[in-house]
């Protein structure tokens, strides 16, 4: 009868243990679809600065908006990539949602929970920047002077929420900073 209230014991301690490993390996597996997610976010961003920097240029500014037929095929090429980068980040932050919710330790959970919301922050500082660019395509936009009130609004906004994305990162490092025995 002993032997038999043990091997159950048994039997409940390694379901328990497989659940928590099987636990683990869910989690894992979002975080790590998570980091594939912001490489390819970081990778559009890469592709779209070099036109950005192309489009921001003394030289290409100096000449809008008589040049838009030139610039509106750059335009929207990165805003295109911004816009994909910003889906992206969305996405790796509902990744690190669902495997956030798979973890029991309540500190590891609020790592993952804030930077899950600094990639939000990330998509909406992309998506403020897709704004930005559009505005090279914008056929109410007749002067440079326009170009850049309309601007100023939004490279505002893009600050703003890149400093979020920042200290939301910042206060994510800091937990795991902190903690680190918990994430090894």
């Amino acid at each position: 009868m002993l032997s038999k209230i043990l091997g159950g014991i048994v039997l409940v301690v390694a379901a328990i243990s497989l659940w928590g490993v099987w636990q683990a390996h869910k989690a894992n597996g979002s975080i790590e679809a998570a980091n594939k997610r912001v490489l390819v976010a970081n990778q559009a961003i890469e592709r779209a600065m070099v036109l950005y920097k192309q489009l921001f240029s003394e030289e290409t500014l100096g000449k809008f908006p008589s040049n838009r037929a030139e610039v509106v095929p750059k335009a929207k090429q990165a805003a295109d990539l911004l816009t994909s980068a910003a889906q992206e980040y969305r996405a790796a932050a509902d990744q690190l949602d669902v495997g956030r919710k798979t973890i029991t330790d309540d500190t590891v959970a609020k790592y993952w929970e804030i930077l899950a919301t600094s990639f939000r922050q990330r998509a909406d500082s992309k998506e403020q920047a897709t704004a930005m660019l559009l505005l090279f395509t914008d056929p109410t936009v007749t002067t440079l002077d326009q170009f850049t009130a309309k601007i100023n609004p939004l490279a505002e906004k893009i600050q703003k929420a890149a400093k979020d994305a920042d200290a939301s990162t910042a206060e994510a490092n800091k937990i795991k900073t902190e903690n680190a025995s918990r994430f090894e």
